[in-house]
């Protein structure tokens, strides 16, 4: 099997729902995340934290 380096690989960034940014409320996308678990509120936000 040969594997070959002139593969071009293009990486787009889009965003998935333009209204989400007005619309969401402080804490929304935590609780997204973590099903409203509070035991994975911590590890959510650091991903988060890691992600921006």
């Amino acid at each position: 099997m040969a594997f070959y380096d002139d593969t071009k690989l293009e990486l787009k960034s889009f965003q998935l729902n333009p209204m989400e940014a007005k619309t969401a409320k402080s804490g929304d996308y935590i609780n997204h995340f973590t099903s409203g678990k509070k035991e994975l509120e911590a590890d959510a936000k650091q991903k988060m934290a890691y992600i921006s």
